[in-house]
């Protein structure tokens, strides 16, 4: 779940020479990205169960008492797929393609 806080890019010289502004910083930094991991994690469990749900409860559209044939409903949620699959994908193949082992990023 933190796996967002990369402080690699800090060096121990820079750390030595500013103690007591590196330690505030550092530890806002801390704070701030592991704030905006878990509301990631949240946020995003919220949105799929949003997702999920909506797929549960679609009815056919209607207009007045003309009801839109099943395929209709099919593609409208065929392009509301084809937008959200974009950043899990994205995410699959970024993970896919970093050198290294799980455990070593």
């Amino acid at each position: 779940m933190f796996y967002l806080i990369n402080l690699s890019h800090v060096s121990p010289k820079y750390l030595t020479t500013h103690p007591v502004q590196n330690s505030t910083n550092l530890f806002l930094t801390y704070v701030v990205r592991s704030s905006l991991a878990a509301l990631t994690c949240v946020r995003l469990s919220v949105s799929q169960f949003l997702f999920l749900v909506s797929l549960y409860m679609a009815r056919p559209p209607s207009y007045g008492t003309y009801v839109f044939p099943a395929w209709s409903l099919a593609v409208g949620w065929l392009m509301v797929c084809a937008s959200i699959i974009c950043v899990p994908a994205y995410a699959i193949y970024k993970f896919l393609i970093t050198p290294g082992t799980v455990q070593e990023v």
